[in-house]
């Protein structure tokens, strides 16, 4: 995989400063954009 990204850092700096809650949405999200980013 290549290096991360300037936005995933700075969106993975958003996520950690987000309540508890919204940890799950966020991994989901992470977990489809990788998806997608590795079929493209």
């Amino acid at each position: 995989m290549t290096n991360t990204p300037h936005w995933l850092n700075n969106f993975f700096t958003a996520a950690t400063a987000m309540p508890t809650e919204n940890l799950a949405v966020v991994a989901i999200t992470m977990v489809a954009l990788a998806v997608i980013w590795r079929q493209n």
